[in-house]
């Protein structure tokens, strides 16, 4: 193993940014190439630090090199595609249909979006499993609303002077789980955004669609509402339509080459489709009030690239374990 080797494509490695299973394997091809290299160019007669040298400078500066690999292996085939849309277009049934007041239906939705997500997690990360965890995360995300929202109105009933509805054993239980549900949600994003922070963000999508649509049924009277006059055909339609129209982006993401594309629709896209949700959800809401949610929305949707120097690749803690990690790629058969 050559040191001088292994150090340029950890540097590589942090600009990478592909599956796991993927990058060993890009990592391993690169090393091999490197070291042909270098062991030709010491049969030359060149040092070993000097052959090191030439050969690196041969393949470019790391971080170019890395985006000649992610846009050569960053690609997925259609059928990876297909498979990151499909859980857009079981919301966009689920909503089409009026079936997201079944809880049956939920249920199904919700075990097929957990059951992909550990199949995806356990094949090495594919960008097909995103938007399924996304999908998966909504039930600690919403089950968490609904138990800080109750938590909040019992509050407010009490400040009031009214009696709560709920045991105070219940409410204590459902405060608890609310930060149980936010470690769930944050576990997981971190976990992603070390792989890639786009990547978080495509699993947060939906967040603040089925946020905001369970907290107006909330504050309503109920998170599930049942043959109520204030969900009517066209705001189920709406929701669904807006999912179908975001099941592009999954697309996107498996089937285009750059990187910064990706980055351009998810910033374009998001916005509107946010607005529109709103505007659809029950209870009343202004203009101004529709763009600022608009506005916190993306910002939580970009919130992974502000972690990234944080907990992602351009963090301290990953650049010390990526030696580690480097020397085993490289090593491996």
């Amino acid at each position: 193993m050559v040191p001088d080797l292994v150090r340029y494509l950890e540097d590589l490695s942090v600009h990478l940014r592909l599956n796991p299973l993927k990058e060993r394997q890009v990592i391993r091809e690169m090393y091999t190439h490197l070291e042909d290299r270098v062991t030709e160019l010491e049969g030359d007669g060149l040092t070993q630090r000097e052959a090191v040298r030439v050969a690196t400078k041969g393949f470019g500066p790391p971080k170019v090199v890395a985006e000649e690999l992610y846009g050569a292996h960053g690609v997925g085939t259609w059928i990876d595609a297909l498979l990151a849309a499909t859980p857009y277009f079981g919301v966009f049934l689920l909503f089409g249909l009026h079936l997201w007041t079944s809880l049956v239906w939920l249920g199904v939705f919700m075990t097929a979006s957990v059951a992909m997500t550990l199949i995806g997690w356990w094949k090495g990360k594919p960008v097909w499993m995103y938007p399924w965890a996304g999908f998966a995360l909504v039930l600690p995300m919403a089950s968490g609303v609904i138990a800080g929202s109750s938590v909040w109105e019992a509050g407010l009933g009490l400040v009031r002077g009214h009696s709560p509805s709920a045991p105070t054993w219940v409410l204590l239980g459902l405060l608890a789980y609310v930060p149980l549900s936010l470690w769930m949600v944050i576990s997981v994003a971190v976990k992603v955004i070390r792989l890639d922070w786009i990547f978080a963000s495509l699993m947060l999508l939906p967040f603040p669609i089925v946020v905001r649509w369970v907290l107006s049924l909330q504050f309503e009277g109920s998170a599930i509402v049942y043959n109520k006059p204030l969900i009517g055909p066209g705001a189920d339609l709406t929701i669904a339509t807006i999912f179908l129209a975001l099941a592009l982006l999954p697309v996107l993401f498996v089937r285009v080459r750059q990187r910064w594309l990706k980055i351009v629709g998810l910033a374009v896209a998001a916005p509107p489709a946010f607005m529109v949700a709103a505007y659809s959800t029950p209870g009343y809401a202004e203009i101004p009030g529709l763009v600022l949610f608009a506005v916190l929305a993306v910002l939580f949707l970009f919130t992974p690239a502000l972690l990234d120097r944080t907990v992602g690749r351009g963090s301290p803690r990953f650049r010390s374990s990526l030696g580690r990690w480097t020397e085993q790629a490289v090593s491996e058969p």
